[in-house]
């Protein structure tokens, strides 16, 4: 009985390492095997990009940075430009975004267990239901940057439940806007917790406005938020078609992360059902959606691009099994879920409050972003993720208490 119970310690306390190795052997065979050994999907974009750099002088001159094709910021394209002139491959760069996913997945893994240490049956739930997320697999197979802007999401989740937030930590909050912009709600996060601790470090202070200065270089570079491209008019085109705010994008996002949560989200909702803040924010979530103007991609919609005329996979399964008004009332049903359970999340103390922060600074920035698809949720999913068990560990840590006071 001994040796059966210390093969289960084993199990959980290593599972999440060996499920990264298998992730990134199945991802190497599927980026060599599977997929055409040509670019293919936003390879298209990213590859010729760090094509370019290559091409260039190994200091990019000012009117490579503020004119190539693809919109977001050319740090990591630079650093890949320079393996590429050691080895030009699209095989070696899926190799390293599979590399990078499982790095991802296993310090995922390690960050999970400093959340609920003892609840492993718990933990494993969690991490499974994140990890067997398509799009954390898609990009593990292809050239994405996206993986590299999710690693360093990871490793800011890191930080901050070990409490190690000094230099390291601010380093990933430079350069995570650098990679992508979007990356700068981390630093408005910690912004936000200073303000309201009411941080009298200066120091903290100045290394976490760091980020700001950094992408606000490279967007007086490009007199906007991304390289002055052709890709800009379609942007132009949207932003004077349905103007800066897209409540249906942040109203999608709640739903999309109540559907891939939704096995935590319902398995443990006796924990929140009691809660008059769950049925409130429920309630006002579904109303958001149901009213919230447009229901496609605004991007496809402007552009003419039937290609990416749904928001992402949740979007396209509702609509080719539902279609119509049973789908809406399906994408409403999961934002009530969400939005009940994210208001919980962000209003319980025990939680670190930067991560509570990121949640709202991210559903409130991406008010302002009408280029919405699922892969974006995966950042977002981690942190709730984390959140979450944080959180629920703190119910059933109560439970057990007043058990034992009984």
């Amino acid at each position: 009985m001994l040796y059966k119970h210390k093969y289960k310690n084993i199990f959980y306390d290593y599972a999440g390492y060996f499920f990264a190795f298998l992730s990134f052997i199945i991802h190497i065979i599927l980026a060599t095997q599977y997929w055409p050994l040509v670019p293919t999907k936003d390879e298209q974009f990213f590859y010729p990009v760090v094509l370019e750099f290559k091409n260039s002088a190994i200091i990019p001159s000012i009117q490579l940075l503020s004119s190539y094709a693809v919109p977001q910021p050319p740090l990591l394209f630079w650093l890949l430009s320079i393996i590429m002139r050691v080895h030009n491959s699209l095989i070696l760069f899926r190799i390293l975004n599979a590399l990078v996913i499982a790095i991802t997945i296993a310090l995922f893994f390690l960050i999970l267990k400093q959340c609920a240490p003892r609840y492993t049956r718990l933990r494993m739930f969690v991490f499974m239901v994140y990890c067997l997320n398509p799009y954390l697999h898609f990009i593990g197979t292809l050239f994405y940057t996206d993986a590299y802007y999710l690693l360093l999401v990871m490793l800011c989740l890191y930080y901050v439940v070990k409490n190690k937030q000094k230099y390291p930590y601010y380093l990933v909050l430079f350069v995570a806007p650098l990679i992508r912009q979007f990356g700068v709600y981390l630093t408005f996060a910690q912004l936000g917790e200073y303000f309201l601790n009411r941080e009298k470090n200066i120091n903290k202070w100045i290394a976490a406005c760091l980020p700001l200065v950094g992408i606000l270089s490279f967007v007086l570079l490009w007199k906007g938020l991304s390289p002055q491209h052709d890709m800009n008019k379609i942007f132009a085109l949207t932003r004077q078609a349905y103007g800066y705010g897209y409540a249906y994008i942040v109203a999608y996002f709640i739903a999309a992360i109540g559907f891939y949560m939704s096995p935590l989200f319902l398995g443990w909702i006796k924990q929140v059902y009691q809660q008059k803040i769950f049925w409130i924010f429920g309630i006002i979530g579904m109303l958001f959606y149901l009213t919230a103007p447009a229901r496609q991609n605004y991007y496809a919609q402007v552009s003419g691009s039937q290609s990416i005329l749904f928001l992402g996979l949740y979007h396209q399964l509702a609509h080719s099994a539902l279609g119509g008004s049973l789908c809406h009332i399906l994408l409403a049903s999961t934002a009530f879920l969400s939005a009940g359970w994210l208001a919980v999340l962000v209003s319980c103390s025990h939680v670190w409050l930067v991560l509570r922060l990121m949640i709202v600074c991210y559903l409130f920035m991406n008010y302002f972003n009408f280029q919405a698809w699922d892969k974006y949720l995966l950042d977002i999913l981690a942190i709730t993720s984390v959140v979450f068990l944080k959180q629920l560990n703190e119910y059933l840590d109560a439970e057990k208490t007043s058990e034992s006071v009984r």
